[in-house]
């Protein structure tokens, strides 16, 4: 996919080929329901400042899960563990 909102710069131009898009977001993005294009490539390096919603794919591809024990309103959650994959 070509990017025209992205410079000319060399490391830059790497960036227009595959982007990740979701059609059916859940979260405003620019106070509008979207997200994407983000380019793979910067995903892959963790360039998160990169247009658009770079953060967001970027925590959603290299997300840990979390197990806790919900134990009640007024006693602390209990983490049972973790799962991180690499």
């Amino acid at each position: 996919m070509r990017r025209p909102d992205l410079s000319d710069e060399s490391d830059i131009k790497s960036y227009a080929g595959w982007q990740v898009i979701d059609a059916t977001p859940q979260e405003k993005s620019d106070e509008m329901f979207r997200c994407g294009p983000a380019a793979v490539q910067a995903v892959r390096r963790g360039e998160i400042k990169r247009p658009f919603d770079g953060p967001f794919v970027f925590s959603e591809v290299n997300a840990d899960k979390v197990y806790w024990h919900y134990r009640g309103v007024n006693r602390p959650l209990k983490l049972l563990g973790k799962k991180i994959d690499a």
